[in-house]
């Protein structure tokens, strides 16, 4: 049996949906070493730190500027206020 060019993309594209990640939160290895981890220890993560401390200590308000570079993946930050920021 021959399979064409049609065929073969919706043979492989209904053993993706059957089959799944199979429990992997990416498709492609993550460029941060950090961030490579299985979805069970991602979702324990978010359970350690659900909900939100209401009586954490808050920053402040910081006037600023962001822009957005998708191309070049940056993000560009201008402080507007009046004082220095440290350990941004």
């Amino acid at each position: 049996m021959k399979l064409n060019y049609l065929s073969a993309c919706t043979l492989a594209a209904s053993v993706a949906i059957v089959t799944g990640c199979a429990g992997r939160a990416e498709v492609w290895p993550n460029s941060d070493p950090s961030l490579r981890r299985t979805a069970a220890e991602f979702a324990a993560d978010a359970a350690r730190r659900h909900p939100y401390k209401a009586d954490a200590p808050r920053g402040g308000e910081a006037r600023a500027r962001v822009e957005i570079g998708y191309v070049w993946d940056r993000l560009d930050v201008a402080n507007t206020s009046d004082s220095a920021w440290t350990d941004v």
